[in-house]
C-alpha cells in the first residue's frame, strides 16, 4: 500500500515536471486591471503592471498580444497622442492579425493630428483637385484609409 502511494506521489511529480509554461506572460494584467476598472485613479499602477509585463513578455519570447495596445489606450486617455501611436505600431508590428484594427487607429489619430497637412498630400487621383476642407471630409468618411506620398512640385 505504501509503495503504491509512493509510486503514484512519484509518477505525479513527474508529470508535473513536464508541465510546460504557458504561452503568453500577461503578468499581474488581470488583478491590476480589474483594480483599475473599480478604482480608476489606479491608473498608474495598471500601467507600471502592462510595461513589467511587456518587458518580461519580450525578454522570454512570450510577449502577449494586446498589451502594447492597452497601454497605447492608456497613453491615449493621457492625451499623449504621439505615444498612443507608437505603441499601436508596437503592437501591429508584433502581432499582425491585429493590423486591419491598429492601421485604422493609427490613421484615425494621424488624420486629426495633421488635419491642416491633409491638403497638401495626394491620396487617390480623385482627391488631387479638392480643396483641403473636403479632402478631410473624405478621410473622415473612411473613402481615404492612408495618408500617401506629399504632391510633387510640378
Amino acid at each position: 500500500m505504501i509503495l503504491r502511494a509512493m509510486l503514484i506521489a512519484g509518477f505525479a511529480a513527474s508529470l508535473a515536471g513536464c508541465a510546460t509554461p504557458p504561452r503568453f506572460e500577461f503578468g499581474a494584467y488581470e488583478s491590476t486591471l480589474y483594480s483599475y476598472y473599480k478604482n480608476p485613479q489606479k491608473i498608474d499602477k495598471f500601467e507600471t503592471a502592462l510595461e513589467r509585463a511587456i518587458e518580461k513578455g519580450i525578454k522570454e519570447d512570450r510577449l502577449a498580444p494586446g498589451l502594447f495596445a492597452e497601454l497605447g489606450y492608456l497613453a491615449l486617455a493621457r492625451g499623449d497622442r504621439d505615444r498612443a501611436i507608437e505603441l499601436f505600431g508596437k503592437e501591429y508590428s508584433n502581432f499582425p492579425e491585429s493590423s486591419f484594427l491598429m492601421k485604422s487607429l493609427i490613421n484615425k489619430l494621424q488624420g486629426t493630428k495633421v488635419a491642416n497637412e491633409i491638403a497638401s498630400t495626394r491620396v487617390l487621383k480623385k482627391y488631387e483637385s479638392v480643396s483641403g476642407e473636403k479632402l478631410k471630409e473624405a478621410y473622415n468618411r473612411n473613402e481615404i484609409l492612408v495618408r500617401v506620398a506629399p504632391l510633387e512640385s510640378n
